[in-house]
């Protein structure tokens, strides 16, 4: 965070220096992410299969899509009709996933992603206070599955060492380089809307196979190198589990987990600069 602030700041004594039209920007609003869920349906397909005489309720594969709220701040310049703007947000994704056995009992699966965006964009001015260009930036993602028996009731769960598969498992961070479009469409004197529609690349992953080191894992108590890793293959590691075997190609690893990005959000701009004659 300091050094978001550090490099908001140079830029911004950069762009009043030049004299430039200069606005603060706050912006919240909803973004769209394209989902591949790849690994997690595969358990979910192993799971439902493997306990099909037990469940009364099958879980239900993920989405292919996630939406959440995008909250964060900002700045653009007008320099003569070329417009440059830093963008810094975070948003929060998370999907939920419940099944139901015979006995009243269950499990429930979610997975939730936390972004941290920092953009750049690069363009010519829309509508005297708007803007149309290219975004270029940097995503940090960090994922996390929530793994989970309950009760009767989902309220009532629990993520103890009563089974294997309980837990808390965390990923690996995640770094991508984003290449798209950013709009700011003047919507009154002091509101604009801000739309951005971007695609990551892979930016930092590991060197082909050891990609696996950074899947989802929960170490806490009780844990073993066998069962300390989320598999995307139910049945598989119970037995690998039985037989003392830890076999990380059944591993779910978060790098999988990319899609395209679209940011729809209402901007409130600050004018702080305006060019001299």
């Amino acid at each position: 965070m300091k050094k978001h602030i550090a490099l908001f700041a140079a830029v911004f004594m950069m762009m009043n220096t030049l004299q430039a039209q200069v606005y603060l920007t706050l912006h919240g609003g909803y973004s769209y992410n394209k989902f591949t869920p790849g690994l997690l349906n595969t358990f979910v397909d192993s799971y439902n299969t493997y306990l099909s005489s037990y469940l009364k309720t099958p879980m239900e594969k993920f989405d292919t899509r996630m939406t959440g709220i995008r909250k964060g701040f900002g700045m653009y310049a007008n320099f003569d009709g070329m417009v440059v703007g830093f963008d810094f947000s975070k948003v929060r994704y998370r999907q939920e996933r419940l099944s139901a056995y015979n006995n009243g009992n269950g499990r429930g699966l979610d997975i939730e992603f936390v972004n941290w965006d920092t953009q750049i964009d690069i363009g010519a001015s829309l509508f005297e206070t708007g803007s149309i260009g290219f975004l270029m930036g940097a995503t940090i993602r960090s994922g996390t599955i929530y793994s989970y028996a309950y009760s009767w009731d989902p309220e009532y769960r629990s993520f103890g060492p009563e089974y294997w598969l309980n837990g808390i498992y965390k990923g690996g961070l995640q770094a991508d380089i984003n290449l798209g479009i950013s709009m700011r469409i003047p919507v009154t004197r002091f509101a604009r809307l801000q739309i951005q529609a971007y695609y990551p690349l892979p930016f930092a992953d590991n060197m082909e196979g050891e990609e696996y080191l950074s899947a989802f894992s929960d170490a806490s108590a009780g844990k073993n190198i066998s069962s300390e890793y989320f598999p995307y293959d139910l049945p598989q590691s119970e037995a690998n589990i039985s037989a003392g075997i830890y076999d990380y190609q059944t591993n779910v690893i978060p790098n999988v987990f990319r899609g395209m990005y679209v940011n729809a959000a209402l901007m409130l701009p600050i004018r702080i600069g305006a060019k001299k004659d």
